[in-house]
């Protein structure tokens, strides 16, 4: 489970070097500053709405890559339509910029296949079955083991309980016979 993990967290990690790569290479030809002008908000916004439909990363994740949080990439997602539709310099910055990260992208991902492949075709697929049905099998005996300790707590928790609705109702018994006396003594 740890390399699965660990696989998706490389991921996210390469896909965030790319994207973060691309817009340094977009700050540098573009001359774009940090600043409120609406010439470098275009492209920030641009480029946020690019990464979110792009990559698998994360609002904050795209955000950090500019020193921003989500709710900043939130404005820019929920703004792109209405931006697309009426800015035209929004539009051209926008469509120029899709088509520079798509095909980085693009071939990024086919650089990745392409590992993956020559992975698989070193692979022993014998060894490689062995050690997953060895790591589910142990996946599966830690989580029985942690249901039968379950199980056993709430039998203990049950008898527990158990007792106490005794001790419950002896005692309301008591006390309903003790308020009958009483009732009969007056």
């Amino acid at each position: 489970m740890n390399d699965i993990v660990s696989d998706d967290v490389v991921r996210g990690l390469d896909q965030e070097l790319l994207a973060k790569d691309f817009w340094e290479s977009i700050l540098i030809m573009y001359d774009l500053k940090d600043n409120r002008q609406r010439r470098n908000i275009i492209y920030k916004h641009s480029f946020f709405v690019c990464c979110r439909e792009l990559t698998t990363l994360s609002l904050s994740s795209i955000g950090k890559l500019l020193g921003k949080d989500h709710a900043t990439v939130l404005h820019a997602i929920r703004k792109h339509s209405a931006n697309y539709m009426y800015d035209s310099i929004y539009r051209a910055v926008y469509d120029q910029m899709f088509d520079s990260f798509s095909k980085k992208v693009e071939s990024f991902n086919e650089g990745i296949n392409e590992m993956i492949n020559k992975r698989i075709s070193r692979m022993d697929i014998d060894s490689f079955s062995t050690v997953m049905v060895k790591m589910y099998k142990d996946k599966l005996d830690r989580q029985h083991n942690a249901y039968e300790l379950q199980i056993e707590t709430l039998k203990r928790e049950n008898n527990i309980l158990s007792k106490q609705l005794r001790t419950s109702r002896d005692r309301n018994e008591y006390l309903n016979k003790e308020c009958l006396r009483l009732k009969n003594l007056l």
